[in-house]
């Protein structure tokens, strides 16, 4: 069994990603586990979790696209533009801004325009060594930084409106990393010349993981305890059930180089090598859109499908900068 994978957790609301991270831990029996990119307590969805040696791939995961599914509450806004925060503000009339489907679906379109937005004081963006959201609690109004963003597209999904006449706006979207989807909220209401909140926010994928691929926390406590505690049984069950990814599923959307025994080998001493095979391009499209590596020199190298390192090219040697597998694996 690996002593190492990515679990893509369907993270439930109320809980932060930290908490499912500490859950994880007990169940796994180790302290080396993390995520890869933090949903807010109110958000549900997709949380890969890395574990043992595979934690090193989340760094070259922060970069993924994400995919959205976001109800949208018309009418007020909050301190948090989500439904955890206090309502600041109301609209004066609580009417449609709008006339037609077609000009709130042009609306929503037209999120995909942004290029930047402003990173909201309830965050963990920190200034000065400090997160934003505790200069936020205590009453405080800092500069905040304008980030590049891409949204590669919005669409509307539907809109139902309440007894109390406000509205509900569901809508999808693809975004960079680092794209606040409340922030997003907040833009449509506005140009919906009205106001807004995230009521609601599911994560349906980020990279090539999506919630297909994913398992509820509920589902990880049962089968633990349906293996009485053991963990060797639960991740055997889990990996089993195709619950538990290789470190190397997170690397689908890079070129490779399928390794020899012993160039595998000697990449896991850390040794540079010109290697024989030509480099294949990602077997996952949709992975090579989202997930691509820092540039063209950098490939990942695979023995018989064992992720063993990723590598960069330097002249025609190629230099391993992350190493995921150990010589003792090849005794």
């Amino acid at each position: 069994m690996n002593d190492s994978g990515i679990i893509i957790i369907n993270k439930p609301a109320d809980m932060t990603s930290a908490g499912v991270v500490s859950l994880l831990r007990r169940f796994l029996g180790m302290r080396r586990v993390g995520h890869t990119g933090t949903l807010d307590p109110f958000a549900t969805g997709v949380l890969p979790i890395c574990f043992g040696r595979a934690t090193a791939a989340a760094h070259y995961m922060l970069k993924w696209t994400k995919r959205y599914r976001c109800l949208a509450a018309l009418g007020a806004a909050t301190d948090t533009m989500d439904r955890d925060g206090l309502i600041t503000e109301r609209a004066p009339e609580i009417v449609l801004p709008f006339s037609d489907e077609a000009a709130l679906r042009d609306a929503v379109a037209a999120l995909s325009s942004i290029t930047e937005q402003q990173v909201p004081l309830y965050s963990a963006v920190k200034r000065d060594g400090k997160p934003l959201y505790k200069y936020a609690r205590q009453g405080i109004d800092v500069e905040r930084p304008i980030r590049k963003i891409t949204v590669y597209e919005s669409k509307l999904l539907s809109l139902t409106k309440k007894s109390d006449g406000y509205s509900h706006v569901l809508f999808e979207c693809h975004v960079s990393a680092g794209t606040y989807i409340r922030v997003l909220v907040d833009t449509l209401g506005r140009a919906l010349g009205t106001l807004a909140y995230a009521e609601t926010l599911e994560r349906v994928a980020t990279g090539s993981f999506s919630l297909e691929k994913s398992v509820t926390l509920e589902e990880l406590s049962q089968r633990f305890d349906a293996a009485s505690g053991d963990r060797v049984l639960w991740r055997h069950d889990l990996e089993k059930d195709g619950l538990i990814l290789s470190t190397g599923a997170a690397f689908t959307g890079w070129p490779s180089i399928p390794l020899t025994r012993d160039e595998a080998l000697a990449i896991t001493h850390g040794q540079h090598l010109n290697l024989s095979q030509p480099v294949r391009e990602p077997l996952d499209k949709e992975a090579a859109l989202s997930a691509p590596p820092p540039d063209d020199t950098w490939v990942a190298l695979f023995y018989e499908n064992k992720l063993i390192a990723v590598a960069e090219r330097d002249d025609a040697r190629y230099r391993p900068r992350r190493i995921f597998c150990d010589p003792f694996f090849f005794t």
